[in-house]
């Protein structure tokens, strides 16, 4: 099997098990009275390639992660949230009000961190939580427009 074909396996591999794992992550933000509907996989390509293009983030500490992702969103009227791992996991669009209302839950939601990028995918805070220190680390990357 030549290498462009084991990629595009494990690519399919991987669409197939964020596929699996939408009703799951739909079902979870339900608990919290939120609709999300899941971004096609596309998207969700171009969304994982942007924040794996290479660059490294620079994440600071920060006390409150619930107000960094309030600030964030508070631009938009409509968000992309995926938990850390995009490779793996569904993005999904959820509106910015509904977000700022069930932030407090994010951790419970994705406890190993989440990216939550504007409506173009152009701009993108990262959240890394540490459960062992119990601490958010956040950052922004912000793709150029022409790329």
């Amino acid at each position: 099997m030549t290498d462009d074909r084991r990629e595009r396996l494990a690519e399919l591999l991987r669409e197939d098990r964020r596929k699996k794992a939408r009703p799951n992550i739909v079902e979870q933000w339900a608990e919290f009275g939120v609709s999300i509907s899941p971004i096609a996989d596309g998207r969700h390509k171009w969304l994982a390639d942007s924040q794996n293009s290479g660059l490294s983030w620079s994440l600071d500490f920060v006390p409150n992660y619930v107000a960094t992702v309030e600030e964030f969103v508070a631009a938009h009227d409509m968000v992309a949230i995926a938990g850390w791992d995009l490779m793996e996991e569904p993005a999904c669009l959820v509106t910015a009000h509904d977000l700022r209302r069930a932030a407090s839950k994010l951790v419970e939601l994705y406890p190993d961190g989440f990216i939550v990028a504007d409506s173009s995918f152009r701009r993108v805070l990262g959240v890394d939580w540490d459960e062992d220190q119990e601490a958010a680390y956040a950052g922004i990357f912000e793709r150029e427009k022409n790329a």
